[in-house]
């Protein structure tokens, strides 16, 4: 079968690999992209398969022109976390953001 994955840079690509090593799987990679969502989009022009966190899948509504899998029975998952310099002022906006991101990635 062949691959769309994400660059080794990221997380999901790291999963990926130690994923396919444990597994003693030797992917066909067609092609390497910077983002998670254009990894769906080729996986749902069916021209491959590609391994993304369910978040991206169902932000892109990936489940209505694709199979989904979980590749484990418990998720994989890491925190994400907000970062700014300390004694900067937040706003309104910046803080909305912040806590609809908790929201999202602690669901």
């Amino acid at each position: 079968m062949k691959f769309f994955l994400l660059f080794r840079e990221h997380a999901v690509r790291t999963f990926c690999e130690k994923y396919f090593r444990e597994h003693s799987i030797r992917p066909e990679v067609v092609m390497e992209f910077p983002s998670n969502i254009t990894c769906c989009r080729m996986a749902a022009s069916v021209m491959g398969a590609a391994i993304i966190p369910r978040l991206t899948a169902e932000m892109t509504d990936a489940g209505n022109k694709t199979e989904l899998f979980s590749l484990d029975d418990e998720p994989v998952t890491w925190e994400v976390r907000a970062f700014f310099r300390k004694g900067a002022y937040i706003g309104e906006p910046e803080h909305e953001l912040i806590t609809m991101a908790g929201e999202i990635f602690s669901a």
